[in-house]
């Protein structure tokens, strides 16, 4: 059906098999609805399916589960999915728009005990300050010591707002909980035994003016790891004043020749030096500083002259 209407399916033959079309008498937004069987193999309360989909802008696929406490499995992973609830039924959301064959399994949950792994990452991080307010570029380098990962989760604090995320192992991403304890899931394609680098760039919108104005560094982390290490690097435009106030947990180190490995979107290190950096081994710490515009100047320069000569009374 198109927009509640019946609509006839075409086949088409092409190099990947054959495909169907619909078409449409108008151009702009239309409802299709599509019905269709695929096998599936099912043994006691356990089942799987595959599903082949084609890549999409945006999508994801809603499966309703068949009972209650149930492990599920997206492509060998139990961790790119998020569960919702529908009255009495529960749905597992998946994001589908990479597209390819979306194999989904299901099974009684089971008890476990013991630590799922020991997850190690190195982070760096290039906070920039310019008119509009703070932009944030953050890379995690996901080791796994021990165990696998199938999403990464993070705390994100209310007033950070997420761009974009970037990564080969990213499949999707959401955000959960209420403003005042936010967190950041990441769903990842594969399960992760080995390495996965993930890149953030977020945002924090704020004004400076010529006062003094105290900027936090938002608390944006990776939750459910073993261990964390970083370098922070401070940036901010020419307007600006920027000078640290509270240092707790950091040890701050030389910016000439700092290097980080962050895909930096708003900064060029190779013409912009850091004006601060710090590095740390742990958490919590906390770094605030003193943000000031500064009042625009006019610097001139004059040149005089005497002349001095005889004159006659």
């Amino acid at each position: 059906e198109v927009d509640g209407k019946a609509a006839a399916l075409t086949p088409r033959t092409g190099d990947l098999g054959t495909n169907y079309e619909i078409l449409l008498d108008r151009p702009g937004m239309h409802v299709i609805d599509l019905k269709f069987r695929i096998p599936y193999e099912r043994t006691g309360p356990a089942g799987r399916f595959t599903l082949p989909l084609r890549p999409v802008a945006a999508g994801a696929l809603r499966f309703q589960l068949p009972g209650s406490d149930l492990n599920l499995r997206i492509n060998g992973g139990s961790g790119a999915y998020r569960r919702q609830k529908l009255g009495d039924t529960e749905l597992a959301v998946i994001p589908v728009d990479r597209g390819g064959e979306i194999e989904v399994a299901w099974q009684p949950r089971q008890t476990r005990a013991g630590v799922d792994g020991v997850i190690h990452t190195e982070t760096a991080t290039a906070l920039s300050v310019d008119d509009a307010g703070v932009n944030i570029t953050s890379t995690f380098d996901y080791r796994v010591r021990q165990g696998s990962m199938n999403f990464a989760l993070f705390a994100l604090p209310a007033d950070v707002t997420v761009r974009k995320i970037s990564g080969n192992d990213v499949a999707g991403w959401a955000i959960e909980g209420p403003d005042n304890d936010r967190q950041l899931r990441v769903f990842l394609g594969r399960k992760v035994e080995d390495q996965t680098e993930l890149t953030f760039d977020l945002f924090v919108a704020r004004q400076f003016t010529a006062e003094s104005n105290v900027l936090t560094l938002p608390a944006f982390a990776p939750l459910q790891i073993t261990r964390e290490t970083g370098r922070i690097a401070v940036y901010a435009g020419n307007q600006f004043a920027v000078t640290s106030s509270v240092i707790s947990g950091l040890t701050q180190i030389e910016t000439k020749n700092l290097v980080l490995p962050v895909r930096y979107a708003h900064v060029d290190p190779r013409k912009q030096q850091a004006v601060a950096a710090y590095r740390f081994t742990t958490r919590p710490f906390q770094l605030d500083l003193l943000v000031r515009r500064q009042q625009p100047g006019l610097t001139g320069s004059a040149e005089h002259a005497i002349l001095i000569s005889t004159r006659k009374i």
